[in-house]
């Protein structure tokens, strides 16, 4: 196996990479995976979900209300804010970017998704939200570790496809798909 420019060998391995980095190539399997794994694992899909970390230096929103929700003029983009506040002392709002919008939002900068939040917080709290002093983004398609959110059953997968997924390949290259 080969990753980062270092190789590794063992008699057997146990593969755990998400989806994303097994698809991408980043990682070379020698001997190959087989076809079967291959289309497989190109019948599964891989899912862009970022989330936005919004630090505030005070809350303005109620503070034991867990959710709320924003209907947003662009589908899957700052739809809804889970409140920190409810599990945790941080002022903090989190909001989401998913399927095509999360793969957008990864490339806007801290000052852009400010500005573009700002206002849907005045909508929904009024005249006393302010701006958010820090805007957090996951950019889980751009993590080398990750390259995407989460798997998922792809358009003409099967359950099959799961299993093949979780199964050996030959006789001494196991996968965890947890």
């Amino acid at each position: 196996m080969k990753a980062g420019g270092s190789s590794f060998s063992a008699d057997y391995a146990l593969v755990t990479l998400p989806l994303g980095v097994l698809s991408s190539e980043s990682v070379s399997i020698e001997p190959p995976l087989s076809n079967f794994k291959k289309q497989a694992m190109s019948r599964l899909g891989i899912g862009q979900v970022n989330k936005i970390f919004l630090i505030f230096e005070k809350a303005f929103w109620p503070v034991n209300t867990q959710y709320f929700g924003f209907h947003s003029p662009i589908r899957g983009r700052f739809s809804y804010y889970m409140n920190y506040r409810t599990f945790s002392p941080f002022n903090c709002l989190v909001t989401f970017g998913f399927g095509i919008q999360g793969g957008i939002i990864e490339k806007m900068t801290e000052a852009q998704l400010i500005t573009e939040i700002t206002p849907h917080l005045k909508t929904m709290f009024g005249p006393r939200a302010t701006a958010p002093g820090r805007a957090i983004i996951t950019r889980w398609n751009e993590d080398p570790f990750a390259r995407g959110a989460y798997s998922f059953a792809g358009i003409g997968s099967t359950v099959k496809d799961h299993e093949i997924m979780a199964s050996p390949d030959g006789q001494r290259l196991f996968f965890f798909c947890g």
